[in-house]
């Protein structure tokens, strides 16, 4: 029998009748108290209150920055565009403090939105006040939901360090913006702290030296830190050897002084067992890369809100098209290892007991908040079911089982333009030989339907 669900309106810009409702149970609060005496716990109670106070000249700066977009600038107005004021109250104590003013951005890509609907938000705690944090964190992220919706990010982040990986924390909060949305409105975000400096202090063993971020292929790494300042020689020299280094036996072998290759095989697994198809192994995408403080390089997952069989990627395979992927997949040492490492990780899905520890606590908190937004009763039923079937799913599928193509082995076409090796898509690229009527060539060089 599934859990009592709890129903709750909806407090969201997207709802009329949330636009003109004032929020007579949770007043706006007033500081009564300074950052340091705000002693909440962050990321361990969901609900807290952030309230940003911007005018609407910055405002508009914000907006037009997103619009813009561009690369990275060498000079920027002084501090960027920011709130005047964050005030955060603690749903514990009820306590609020003011902050003062921090650096604010209105960030993303396809989740992009202006102040008029409900934007991504990006924080940066301490531009104004040098080493300023909230609960230890400097920066911050606020994700809007409008993609993957309000529980996916939260809960796909749960499951990866439940089976072991360094992730980010998360948790949901609300937001007031009161000169741009009035003061009787606050919105549900997903609160996800962001990969910096004290994320590396906090969750990577011996801390990291390097971090970047970037979309494609990891020689467009260089010129992407995520720290005050990057040294990137052993970046580069990984770029090289990656260049040089044929694909099939002994590849992991080649480069073993430089990725560690169980994280990597980690990496690969979860990204399949949570459907993460936007990423770096999928779509050259949300490439997010540290050099750990023993000199290897690990992939971090990022924007994993898209997961869990999101409409974007209703399935995602095991074999990955990028660089590293394909490289361990033509490589029959590490491909062996890979299968025994997803087999392991299946196992530790079953054994954290994923819906009842994981996602059932994740929907449960957010309805006790009064978070739900429209349509999320529903879609929490979606993700019970998708997450309590997945890890049986994947076993009665053989196709992962079955070992890539490598070289000149021939293999069978299918109608749909792909080219298929024992059950597995892996070449030709599109690029090369095109697709067939009906299909569009995406940036892995596989065909797409229209």
């Amino acid at each position: 029998m599934r859990p009592f669900r709890i129903s709750i309106a909806c407090v969201s810009l997207l709802s009329s009748a949330c636009q003109t409702q004032p929020d007579a149970g949770n007043p706006p609060a007033s500081p009564d108290a300074g950052p340091s005496a705000l002693a909440l716990d962050l990321f361990g109670v969901i609900g807290h209150e952030f309230r940003f106070d911007v005018s609407p000249e910055q405002a508009a700066q914000m907006e037009q920055a997103g619009l813009e977009g561009g690369g990275e600038d060498q000079y920027d107005i002084a501090g960027g565009t920011y709130a005047d004021d964050l005030t955060v109250t603690d749903r514990a104590t009820g306590h609020a403090g003011s902050f003062g003013r921090v650096q604010l951005r209105l960030v993303g890509e396809s989740s992009y939105r202006p102040w008029s609907r409900i934007p991504n938000l990006r924080v940066d705690m301490d531009e104004f006040e040098p080493g300023q944090t909230i609960d230890g964190v400097e920066n911050l992220r606020f994700n809007n939901g409008q993609v993957g919706g309000i529980y996916r990010e939260a809960i796909a982040l749960r499951v990866w360090a439940a089976l072991g990986y360094q992730v980010p924390r998360a948790s949901h909060v609300w937001v007031r913006a009161p000169q741009q949305w009035g003061a009787a409105v606050r919105v549900p975000y997903t609160l996800v702290e962001v990969y910096k400096a004290d994320w590396c202090d906090r969750a990577m063993p011996g801390g990291c030296l390097n971090m970047w971020e970037s979309v494609g292929e990891l020689d467009t790494l260089p010129g992407q830190c995520q720290l005050d300042s990057c040294d990137e020689e052993r970046l580069e020299e990984l770029i090289t050897a990656l260049g040089e280094t044929a694909y099939g036996d002994g590849f992991a072998d080649a480069l073993a002084d430089y990725i560690d290759w169980d994280a990597f095989r980690s990496f690969q697994c979860l990204s399949w067992i949570t459907a993460t198809g936007d990423d770096y192994l999928h779509n050259n995408n949300n490439l997010v890369v540290a050099e750990r403080g023993d000199g290897k390089f690990q992939l971090l997952p990022y924007s994993i809100d898209i997961s869990a069989g999101q409409e974007w990627y209703p399935e995602v395979e095991l074999v990955g098209h990028s660089q590293l992927a394909i490289g361990c997949q033509t490589d029959p040492s590490c491909w062996a290892a890979l299968l025994e490492r997803c087999d392991q990780l299946l196992d530790a899905y079953d054994e954290a007991d994923v819906v009842a520890a994981i996602v059932e606590p994740v929907i449960t908190a957010v309805a006790r908040a009064g978070m739900n937004r429209d349509g999320d009763l529903q879609r929490a039923d979606d993700l019970r079911d998708w997450y309590g079937g997945r890890a049986a799913a994947l076993r009665g599928n053989s196709v992962w089982e079955a070992t890539p193509c490598l070289g000149d082995e021939e293999c069978a076409d299918r109608d749909d333009g792909k080219t298929v090796c024992n059950g597995i898509c892996v070449e030709p690229s599109c690029w090369d030989v095109g697709c067939p009527d009906g299909y569009w060539c995406d940036d892995n060089g596989v065909c797409q339907p229209f």
